[in-house]
């Protein structure tokens, strides 16, 4: 499937992750929830995912914040800032490995899909992303999350590969993680 169309109709999301993707949003993004059915969200609560999606689907198509300019890689990059990280989580690569299962615990209802890392040589991982999440939006956790969990003085850069890719209809994006110390 292509991005922005839920696997399952019956998968819903936790408000916790709508809360973390638009905490920089404030006031300005409920008038587009609402339009989405999407209210009053509070972080113990579940919505239909479908309907998060569509909310994603507006902005990438151009809905329009008065205070800032907003996209999906800046929504998708809140999700890390704002996520409880358990405490074993210490490196780049345990972090990127704990977003499937974050994933998994905030989401329910059905096929939801995966994120999987791939070890594919020193300084490079590969992650797999196989949602209906926006490929900009996977990237914008990707690149927070490694961004936050790098090692002091660690560069390192993100790549989406050309193919396999949701921006060309395809069921998952790659992308690609190389350190340099």
């Amino acid at each position: 499937m292509a991005q922005f169309i839920a696997y399952d109709p019956n998968v819903e999301v936790s408000g916790a992750v709508i809360l973390a993707a638009i905490a920089h949003l404030k006031a300005e993004i409920v008038p587009l929830l609402e339009k989405h059915e999407i209210f009053d969200v509070r972080p113990d609560k579940w919505y239909p995912l479908q309907a998060f999606l569509d909310v994603l689907k507006s902005i990438n198509d151009g809905w329009s914040f008065a205070s800032s300019a907003v996209d999906l890689m800046s929504i998708g990059m809140q999700i890390p800032e704002n996520a409880m990280w358990p405490p074993n989580v210490d490196s780049v690569e345990t972090a990127l490995g704990s977003i499937d299962t974050a994933y998994h615990i905030n989401h329910r209802g059905g096929e939801i899909g995966h994120y999987r890392i791939e070890f594919a040589e020193p300084h490079h991982i590969r992650m797999v992303c196989e949602n209906p999440y926006p490929s900009d939006f996977d990237y914008g956790i990707i690149y927070r999350t490694v961004k936050k969990f790098a090692h002091k003085g660690q560069t390192f850069q993100v790549q989406r590969a050309d193919s396999p890719s949701r921006l060309k209809g395809d069921d998952m994006c790659i992308y690609d993680i190389y350190f340099a110390d």
